[in-house]
């Protein structure tokens, strides 16, 4: 089991959709780990709405090399091994952070929470995509212990972050997040509430910037 005072990576490179359902976990991480050195591994798009939350003690910007960036692949592997981790939060769970995982040493991997075959907590229930991303982070974080988890209610967040979103489209599935208001505690909200009430602490969502779910190639 992995102690409170070590090093601890959690993986969450997008989409905002995803990473906005996954503040409430990543809060319940920093919970259950209060003194360890918690790292984020991420893109670019989200280094300053990674480093607002206050969740991380270090920030790490995901290269997301292609297959034929080698250097790229090396440089990843060194900087994961050296990282000392003694336990990886997977919240992206796809095929990157999946061979993000066959990085580690196989003889010294950290403990592994997330969907990965080998890990050493794997949710392997299909129930986890069977609904929002938020309850499948619950269900997976309940196999380490973590059950204290609440949606996060972004209090913290001062700053607009249409430019999350001004290079990249966000799905309509994502937009259907379960967000809490003073009034409207749990309630679901949908796409349309998002936009109506996205003022709220400067957030604004461009409609424009709303398109529908594509297929996307592996290591996407």
């Amino acid at each position: 089991m992995a102690h409170s005072s070590q090093n601890i990576l959690v993986i969450k490179l997008g989409a905002l959709g995803d990473f906005i359902q996954a503040m409430g976990p990543m809060a319940a991480i920093r919970k259950a780990h209060p003194d360890a050195q918690i790292t984020l591994l991420t893109t670019a798009s989200f280094e300053s709405f990674a480093k607002a939350c206050g969740y991380f003690g270090q920030i790490w910007i995901d290269e997301k090399p292609n297959w034929v960036n080698i250097g790229g692949w090396l440089r990843l592997r060194k900087k994961l091994r050296n990282g000392a981790f003694a336990r990886v939060y997977d919240l992206q769970n796809n095929d990157r952070s999946t061979l993000y995982f066959k990085l580690f040493n196989a003889n010294k991997r950290p403990e592994w929470v997330g969907t990965a075959t080998g890990a050493s907590h794997q949710n392997t229930s299909p129930q986890r995509t069977a609904g929002h991303a938020f309850d499948g982070h619950i269900q997976t974080l309940g196999l380490a212990g973590i059950t204290d988890i609440e949606i996060d209610t972004l209090d913290w967040l001062e700053e607009d972050i249409s430019i999350l979103i001004s290079k990249r489209p966000i799905s309509c599935s994502c937009l259907d997040l379960r967000l809490i208001d003073q009034k409207n505690v749990g309630r679901r909200r949908t796409m349309g509430h998002w936009h109506k009430h996205s003022r709220r602490k400067d957030i604004r969502l461009s409609s424009s910037a709303v398109t529908s779910k594509k297929t996307r190639p592996p290591l996407s």
